[in-house]
């Protein structure tokens, strides 16, 4: 059964699943983020001290504070001497992720060197005509 805990903020509210097969640490940091990416935490906002929330959760108070140091390094969060860890003002905007594109794969198996060097060589003419790619590196040299 998951773990609910509040924290200082009433809008602080982590689970963890200890049955899941998620790693403990990746929950706390998640639920950190969604609550500030969902407002629930604002920039500037008083985050409880690593002791008091590895207590609340009954975590370890090393695996909150990497969670800390992480979310730090990823700009969700900033140390204030004498005034504990808060919210970033300017938290990172994440874009969706660009759709990928396909990727081309291809399997030589037993293929001559002829064929893969005319291979490479209408690949090179498809990028350019002049055997440079996108970044005027030569194209069909094998």
């Amino acid at each position: 059964m998951p773990l609910e805990w509040a924290g200082s903020s009433p809008d602080l509210l982590l689970v963890i699943d200890r049955e899941s097969h998620e790693p403990l640490r990746s929950q706390v940091e998640r639920g950190l983020r969604e609550a500030i990416r969902a407002g629930r935490l604002c920039g500037g906002e008083r985050l409880p001290s690593s002791r008091a929330l590895a207590h609340g959760l009954g975590l370890s108070r090393g695996l909150v504070q990497e969670c800390y140091a992480q979310l730090q390094a990823e700009g969700y969060l900033v140390p204030r001497v004498g005034s504990g860890t808060r919210v970033a003002v300017h938290t990172p905007v994440r874009q969706p992720p660009a759709e990928r594109p396909a990727r081309l794969v291809l399997e030589f198996g037993n293929v001559s060197e002829d064929a893969l060097t005319a291979g490479v060589a209408a690949v090179g003419d498809l990028l350019g005509g002049d055997g440079r790619g996108p970044h005027g590196r030569h194209v069909g040299r094998v």
